[in-house]
């Protein structure tokens, strides 16, 4: 009995979000059940492939994830507000107005895009500017500069170049590899030669499910 990773959920309310709203005075054909729900019978589909017999429970759990404003019974005990809060200190980004995480607490804002679950991954999802560095010339010389820091990176210099490497892992455990230069450019395909030295190998491919129109 294998264990349902969130991430295979999550997939299924991507590709749900991808389907086109139909026009206002568009006809629909009743003959085709609707975009949505056709997703949805293949994602039933491939979770019986993927991880039969199913744990218990799952159906109820299923319906608590995709339907959470039914949920009476919130498990959590927390609202948003105090999970932006938790998140923001999971993830070490500060919520100050300047903030990397401050969009976690402001999404419900005019200008934000309303989800806070969206936020996370919009944030997990930016590219982190590497900090400019000092050579020590001499362990007195360091230290004099880490005395009043309150954060310190600290690297073993090699030869070779500087890059910041993303590795996504999908569902159907296939990944996705973006590489990013020491300017934040993305230079995945001038580093192709090292793909397969990074941990899980990976692949250009497209995400598995797509909505059908």
């Amino acid at each position: 009995m294998a264990a349902i990773p969130f991430t295979f959920f999550a997939s299924l309310l991507q590709a749900i979000a991808s389907v086109k709203p139909k026009k206002v005075g568009s006809k629909t054909d009743t003959r085709k059940p609707p975009a949505a729900l056709q997703t949805l019978k293949r994602w039933i589909e491939e979770v019986h492939k993927r991880y039969s017999p199913l744990p218990p429970s799952t159906t109820e759990v299923f319906f608590r994830l995709l339907f959470p404003e039914e949920d009476v019974s919130r498990k959590y005990g927390i609202q948003e507000a105090k999970l932006a809060q938790y998140l923001a200190k999971i993830l070490a980004v500060s919520t100050e107005r300047d903030g990397r995480g401050r969009a976690l607490v402001d999404w419900k804002a005019e200008n934000s895009v309303g989800c806070l679950g969206a936020e996370v991954r919009n944030l997990m999802e930016q590219t982190y500017m590497i900090p400019k560095c000092i050579k020590g010339q001499s362990c007195s010389h360091a230290l004099n500069y880490l005395k009043n820091s309150e954060k310190v990176w600290a690297e073993t210099k090699y030869d070779g170049e500087r890059t910041q490497i993303h590795v996504e892992v999908r569902p159907d455990g296939t990944s996705k590899i973006t590489i990013f230069s020491k300017s934040g450019r993305n230079s995945t395909w001038d580093r192709f030669a090292i793909h397969s030295y990074v941990p899980p190998s990976g692949t250009m491919e497209e995400p598995m499910l797509k909505p059908r129109n």
